[in-house]
């Protein structure tokens, strides 16, 4: 359709938005005069959340602690959705409808009737509760009597203290009576305990192992010492021997030994003999020697060779045994091992049996009164945090928390909510005049039967 056939149809049928405007006016007029005025009272609470905390120990805190309703939720959103649904709870209409009494005619005092008549929404930190009714103080009774009820069990129920001061008072008590028998318990095993005899005995036999190892290594380096000695002794000996044997090989072997040189030989045979026991060597001089006998160069030889071949396995012996004994004292093993006092052993091996006995003894006492005291010591933080906790209860318990409070009370409104007469009207004709106008389209564009 052209914008000048619009033109042309807006001419021809120009009566048709006006009489729809003016029709759907004039009953839009007459429904709203004759219509029942609705008037709307409008209450505003403040969700404040004002709630003691008492703090008597800076590791515990006690607030107000919210009961089922409050479930320990901190999001506000989630806070807020609690507090509405509060708002429409049918405990909280009953209140209501209980505090407005006989102002409600008889069809209108039920919960469902008044749950239809009122909206509640949240802005912010605002809960909006709208009554309507037939008449304005009525609507505004309505929400009024609403806003305190809920104001007062909102603020009821998130400022009762869990648990009460009788129940916590009792818990004190329970506390106490466990911390006084854990501190006799402990106290008893004191008096009784063996821990200081035990102490005192295991110091007692360690100072006499001591003893005993001290000597051990005394004796360790005693000997030790006297195979050093009897090593030198040898090397003495053997020098002596060797130097003999040395000015013996340069002479002939059928030369006779002069008495100088057969001195010297019993000398070295004599001081092998009577220096050193073990050595368990024999004198080899004869009967010929004090008679003066001739003794040739390949005797005396011969003489030398035994006793320089006795000298070096003795000598190899004692090094052994020294080098064992040092390897001993460095590793720390059973010194008197290579003594000959064998009681001297099995007392050390008592001792050590003894005291490692007394140690185990010793540390199950220990761990036994340990035990003790972190169960007193328990018992007793137990009991102050307690006894904390009951004074905190008991100050928290005498005030009150505002969780909620009215920001605005309803006020009885000047003119009905609805209907309004004017805006009624206006809206009709509006509605009227575009019906209208869509009628005369629709003819236009109908297709007639001469065409």
């Amino acid at each position: 359709m052209t914008f000048q056939e619009i033109i042309l149809t807006l001419r021809r049928r120009f009566w048709l938005p006006v009489a729809g405007a003016l029709m759907a006016g004039a009953v839009a007029l007459i429904l709203s005069l004759v219509w029942p005025p609705v008037y709307e009272a409008e209450a505003l609470l403040l969700i404040t959340r004002l709630r003691p905390a008492v703090t008597l120990d800076p590791r515990f805190q006690t607030v107000a602690e919210e009961n089922v309703v409050n479930l320990s939720v901190q999001e506000e959103q989630v806070r807020r959705q609690t507090l509405v649904g509060l708002a429409g709870s049918h405990d909280l209409w009953i209140k209501v409808l209980e505090r407005l009494g006989d102002s409600l005619p008889p069809d209108e005092r039920s919960v469902d009737f008044m749950q239809g008549a009122t909206d509640i929404r949240t802005e912010g930190n605002l809960i909006a509760f709208q009554a309507r009714a037939d008449r304005p103080a009525k609507a505004a009774a309505i929400a009024n009597a609403w806003a305190e009820t809920y104001q007062e069990q909102v603020n009821r129920l998130y400022s009762n203290t869990s648990p009460g001061y009788e129940q916590i008072q009792a818990q004190i008590a329970n506390a106490r009576t466990a911390y006084e028998a854990a501190q006799q318990e402990l106290e008893s095993f004191v008096r009784q305990s063996r821990e200081n005899e035990l102490t005192r005995q295991i110091e007692q036999r360690q100072q006499v192992l001591a003893n005993l190892q001290a000597g051990q290594i005394a004796a360790a380096r005693q000997q030790v010492d006297a195979f050093l000695a009897r090593t030198n002794r040898i090397n003495q000996l053997l020098f002596g021997a060797r130097s003999l044997q040395t000015h013996l090989a340069a002479l002939p072997a059928a030369e006779q030994l002069t008495p100088g040189e057969q001195f010297a030989l019993f000398s070295l045979e004599a001081g092998a003999f009577t220096h050193w026991i073990t050595l368990s060597l024999s004198l080899e001089l004869g009967q010929g020697w004090l008679e003066q006998a001739d003794v040739t160069v390949g005797q005396g030889a011969a003489r030398l060779d035994r006793l320089i071949a006795r000298l070096e396995a003795d000598r190899t012996a004692a090094q052994a045994e020294i080098a064992d004994r040092s390897l001993a004292l460095l590793r720390g093993e059973e010194l008197l091992a290579y003594g000959q006092d064998g009681a001297t052993l099995e007392q050390i091996a008592a001792l050590q049996a003894e005291i490692g006995r007394l140690q185990a003894e010793l540390q199950q006492q220990q761990a036994l009164k340990q035990d003790l005291m972190d169960a007193c010591n328990l018992a007793r933080e137990n009991y102050l945090t307690l006894v904390r906790k009951g004074a905190e209860v008991q100050i928290a318990s005498q005030l009150t928390g505002t969780e909620v409070q009215i920001a605005a009370v309803a006020h009885e409104p000047d003119e009905p909510a609805f209907p309004r007469p004017l805006l009624t009207t206006g809206l009709g004709i509006v509605a009227g005049g575009l019906a209208g106008l869509g009628l005369a389209f629709l003819l236009a564009a109908w297709p007639r039967r001469d065409q």
